[in-house]
């Protein structure tokens, strides 16, 4: 458990829910947290994190990056994306994870689990979900994405769909790992 003396903590209902985070900057812009369509706005100079849970239900979260170098770690059902030291936000119980990038050099991993997993990887966006479908991690607009199914080492038949771009991409994989930097120069 992270614990971060500024922070925000917020909660969904029992329901459906989907929220919407859409990080700050200290001195310039607020946290906008979006709860079924609620907005309410948090000052960045004081929060430095913002946690939510989104209790049950099949909820769905998606958090909005900024121009910032963001480096963003899905669990399944939970995630933590860190906004370069200018912010935090951890996410929990939710189905349907969605990161979208604000410009910068931004990463990913997507940690799996013991049983079987999709991962579809694209210049665009990139994803994960498992058979049952019980969560989907989604980014849009990532520099490199990390599949790591190390978790899953014990069971499970995992596949990988992979689809190059028009650019010399550089794909690194390995018998529980497979990184794709879509910016990368390949050597000749």
């Amino acid at each position: 458990s992270v614990f971060i003396a500024k922070s925000i903590h917020l909660e969904g209902t029992i329901n459906d829910d989907v929220v919407h985070v859409y990080p700050g900057s200290p001195g310039s812009e607020s946290h906008r947290v979006s709860i079924n369509g609620v907005f309410a706005n948090y000052d960045a100079s004081v929060y430095e994190a913002v946690f939510i849970d989104g209790l049950e239900g099949e909820d769905s979260l998606s958090v909005h990056g900024k121009t910032l170098n963001e480096t963003t770690t899905f669990y399944t059902t939970s995630v933590n994306v860190d906004g370069a030291s200018v912010y935090d936000v951890f996410g929990s119980d939710f189905e349907n994870i969605y990161v979208y990038s604000g410009g910068g050099q931004d990463t990913a991993t997507s940690v799996g689990t013991q049983g079987n997993e999709e991962f579809y990887v694209n210049e665009g966006y990139s994803y994960i979900r498992n058979d049952s479908r019980s969560f989907l991690n989604y980014v849009k607009g990532y520099n490199a994405i990390t599949f790591d199914v190390t978790q899953g080492i014990a069971g499970g038949f995992d596949r990988a769909y992979i689809y190059d771009s028009e650019n010399d991409d550089v794909l690194v994989a390995g018998e529980s790992q497979a990184t794709i930097d879509y910016s990368a120069t390949a050597s000749p």
